[in-house]
C-alpha cells in the first residue's frame, strides 16, 4: 500500500524536472541547429531544452559510465569455466576498451566440442567488476550469457585476474558455474 510519502514521490516528482525546465528555458523563443542537413532544425520555447537536453545527456551519461579500470583489463585472456553440474571448459578471449565501450569477445572448447565462439552485446566494468552480457554461437544453435567477475591481481599497471560467475540461458534451459580469466604474458 501507497503511504503519502511514496505518493508525493511517484506522482509529483516527474513534474519537478518538467517545471525546472519550463523555469530555465520558458521564456527562450527559438533554438536552432545548423549545419547538420541542408534544412537546419529550429524549435521555440520548452522544446528547446527538450532538445538540448537529449542531445547532451547521452553524452554525459556515457561519460559517467567510464571507469579508470576499462583500460587496466583490456588485453588477451586465456579462461577456465567450471558448470555447476562438473563440466568444464577452456578457451581464449579479448577484451578491447574502445572509447569507453568494452568490447569482450572469444572461444572456448567444451567436452571435446571446439569452435564454439561469443562476443559481447553489452560490457562494463563498474570498481572492481566486469559484467558483460555475451551472444554464444554453438554447432547447436545461439544462447545469453552473463559474466559476473571480480578484478584482482592488479600488479600497478592491469589486472592479471579476474574471477568470478556465469549463467547462461537456452531456451527454457539455464547454466551457471565459475570462471577465472588469466591475463596472457
Amino acid at each position: 500500500m501507497l503511504d503519502i510519502r511514496n505518493a508525493l514521490i511517484v506522482f509529483i516528482g516527474p513534474l519537478i524536472p518538467v517545471a525546472l525546465l519550463y523555469w530555465l528555458f520558458g521564456q527562450i523563443n527559438y533554438f536552432g541547429l545548423e549545419g547538420l542537413a541542408r534544412n537546419a532544425v529550429s524549435a521555440g520555447g520548452p522544446i528547446a531544452a527538450y532538445v538540448f537536453l537529449f542531445w547532451y545527456a547521452p553524452r554525459q551519461l556515457r561519460g559517467l559510465c567510464i571507469s579508470e579500470n576499462a583500460d587496466r583489463v583490456a588485453g588477451e585472456w586465456h579462461f577456465e569455466a567450471e558448470s555447476s553440474h562438473g563440466r568444464s571448459a577452456s578457451g581464449s578471449c579479448r577484451i578491447v576498451n574502445r572509447a569507453g565501450e568494452l568490447e569482450v569477445s572469444g572461444t572456448y572448447e567444451e567436452g571435446g566440442y571446439p569452435g564454439t565462439s561469443w562476443a559481447s552485446e553489452f560490457a562494463v566494468v563498474n570498481g572492481s567488476r566486469l559484467v558483460f552480457l555475451a551472444n554464444v554461437e554453438t554447432a547447436a544453435g545461439t544462447f545469453k550469457s552473463i559474466a559476473h567477475l571480480h578484478l584482482t591481481d592488479f600488479d600497478g599497471k592491469r589486472f592479471r585476474k579476474l574471477k568470478g560467475n556465469w549463467e547462461s540461458f537456452q531456451n527454457e534451459k539455464r547454466k551457471r558455474g565459475g570462471m577465472t580469466f588469466t591475463r596472457n604474458p
